[in-house]
């Protein structure tokens, strides 16, 4: 059950939203882009976790490229991204980890009326190893893998608060997030079989940034406060223990809040980073994004 969840947890943080991965088109919009980000975070059992002091740190990177297909009013972006991610596992009587990899197609939209849309679709796959000790004090190994597909549709719109279109603006969004798992087979050293179902993930993300956008002067910058309300509509995953069936329950709701920011530099260069906390009454998360941009 410990490598599961960790494994739905890193799933779950896989799933950036558009600004996470992208920083702000609306910084730059040449014909093409290059970017590049880094994330790392923690997850904490809650007080009603699923699991006793379960602790899992994970890193990840994503590396990307677009090009400018609609011009004008109506902006469209189209790219390509890769990404490579690692977590470690503590829990109360044991250790574990995960390697992953994905690869994805994305297409962003930005209408010149504040209106904007982004679509990702990305296949990939997760690698996990565990070692705990049994009721009988034994050590205990094993591993598996599987593939994962996730789609994820995101829309908002920016409402400026001032008469120009930079200063104070408030920019309402919402995320709705698809991931399909492949069943596996654990092989444990002592000889037992761990089962485990197919298992659907259906997230909604539904938040609100508060921002100030500096356009002109030595320095334009953006910056902006996050928070969401994010539910979990599936999540049930079978396992079976030598043929004995039990059943995990992953569906939950969360509140996510953070602050973040994007650093022109120049017309051709984009920093962006941001930090966000999640609080649940099954887990609790922390994670830094920062990025680059560049654009030609």
């Amino acid at each position: 059950m410990q490598t599961l969840q960790a494994s739905y947890l890193l799933a779950m943080a896989e799933t950036q939203t558009w600004q996470q991965r992208m920083g702000n088109l609306r910084s730059g919009y040449e014909t093409a882009n290059l970017w590049l980000r880094g994330s790392t975070g923690e997850f904490k059992s809650s007080r009603n976790g699923l699991i006793d002091r379960f602790k899992m740190k994970y890193t990840g990177l994503q590396l990307g490229a677009d090009k400018l297909v609609g011009d004008g009013e109506h902006r469209l972006w189209a790219g390509a991204m890769v990404g490579t991610n690692h977590a470690t596992q503590n829990y109360a009587a044991g250790d574990g980890s995960i390697k992953g990899w994905h690869g994805g197609l994305y297409a962003s939209y930005l209408n010149s009326n504040g209106i904007w849309a982004d679509a990702l679709v990305k296949y990939g796959q997760h690698k996990s190893r565990f070692n705990v000790q049994d009721t009988a004090g034994t050590r205990v190994r094993g591993q598996d893998s599987s593939k994962m597909l996730t789609t994820s549709l995101e829309v908002g719109k920016r409402f400026h608060l001032t008469a120009t279109e930079s200063g104070l603006y408030l920019e309402p969004r919402v995320q709705l997030a698809w991931s399909h798992q492949d069943s596996g087979t654990f092989h444990a050293s002592n000889g037992l079989t761990v089962k485990t179902s197919a298992w659907n993930s259906l997230l909604t993300r539904t938040g609100v940034d508060l921002g100030y956008d500096v356009q002109d002067g030595p320095l334009p910058m953006n910056v902006y406060l996050k928070g969401a309300w994010v539910k979990e509509y599936k999540g049930q995953v079978d396992y079976y223990l030598n043929d004995s069936k039990e059943k995990l329950d992953l569906g939950n709701s969360w509140w996510s809040t953070g602050v973040g920011m994007t650093l022109p530099l120049g017309n051709s260069h984009l920093l962006y980073a941001d930090v966000e906390r999640t609080t649940g009454n099954r887990f609790r998360q922390t994670q830094a994004n920062a990025g680059y941009r560049y654009t030609f």
